[in-house]
């Protein structure tokens, strides 16, 4: 199996950037159709799905289930439904009993199927907190943690503590699911200036138990440390050290500028990582983007194998 350490990752991203073959083709249309599924659990899962659903985003297929599937003995539907994908998101809110019922189903059949499950679990800020909701919480997100490859758990208090209650909580927590999926499915799809591809993804996940997605943009001289930054400051990281994460992807994703430094660029990642010499890590860079301005840089940060601290 490849090293994931960080020489071996420095070394073999530098070849592939001086090689004039560097440059990856996008997955074949016909492949990519059904490469990722959403499904939706409950009322809270289902109104995140509709919203994404809007967005019209390519070679996503999507599901909702807003009754108990173990009640409804919905095996074969499930079995149907994601046969053929690579990776599956579960969407559920933790104050509604069918989303956490019903994650470790679908799950369970995904794992059958050896598709990579991510669940996303969004915990709303109304959600009781006393000692014995605690203790409660936390079997469920073990028994969670238990089927799903990773799980993304979302704070709707940290976005309150963060932001404030005058936001629109729901529209935030939208928009972070819909970069979650819009991010991992850019980097499987898109030209890459130094490869990565679904392998890469599958690592970062995989197995990878307690994580977070998340994105920044950097700007001026120093780009990849703003991006960074501006990606780990997110709230609903809610309170995660990067620092104490097992397994790291880096995908940094520059505009149409014509001369990108991106040995130097590559010299300041391995600064950065370096300060996290146990974490297992992989990185890549792509160009082209019109959603990026000149001279900026986005980074998605793709982190898992934290530890879940009980109560």
């Amino acid at each position: 199996q490849e090293s994931r350490g960080l020489g071996d990752v420095y070394k073999r991203q530098k070849q592939r950037l001086m090689d004039s073959n560097a440059f990856s083709s996008p997955i074949n249309s016909s492949v990519q159709e059904n490469l990722i599924k959403v499904i939706g659990i409950g009322s809270g899962g289902c109104g995140i799905v509709r919203f994404i659903r809007q967005v019209r985003l390519e070679n996503i297929s999507f599901a909702t289930y807003d009754a108990n599937v173990i009640a409804l003995d919905k095996y074969e539907d499930i079995f149907m439904e994601i046969q053929f994908s690579k990776i599956l998101f579960i969407i559920a809110y933790m104050d509604e009993v069918i989303g956490m019922e019903t994650i470790p189903v679908i799950a369970r059949v995904a794992k059958e199927l050896n598709v990579t499950t991510v669940g996303i679990l969004i915990i709303p800020p109304s959600y009781d907190t006393t000692d014995g909701k605690i203790l409660e919480q936390n079997k469920s997100i073990k028994n969670v943690m238990q089927y799903t490859d990773s799980l993304q758990i979302i704070h709707g208090k940290s976005i309150v503590s963060s932001l404030g209650a005058d936001f629109n909580i729901q529209n935030i927590i939208n928009q972070h699911v819909l970069t979650i999926i819009g991010d991992i499915m850019n980097i499987i799809t898109r030209n890459n200036m130094v490869a990565m591809d679904f392998a890469d993804i599958n690592w970062a996940l995989k197995g990878g138990g307690l994580g977070f997605v998340s994105s920044g943009i950097g700007k001026g001289r120093k780009r990849i440390e703003n991006a960074i930054q501006d990606a780990l400051k997110l709230p609903l990281c809610d309170g995660l050290d990067i620092s104490e994460a097992k397994r790291l992807l880096l995908n940094f994703t520059y505009g149409k500028e014509e001369n990108v430094s991106l040995l130097k660029d590559m010299d300041t990642i391995k600064h950065f990582i370096e300060t996290m010499s146990f974490v297992e890590t992989t990185f890549g860079f792509e160009r082209g983007s019109n959603n990026i301005s000149e001279n900026a840089v986005k980074v998605t940060v793709v982190a898992s194998g934290f530890e879940k601290n009980e109560k």
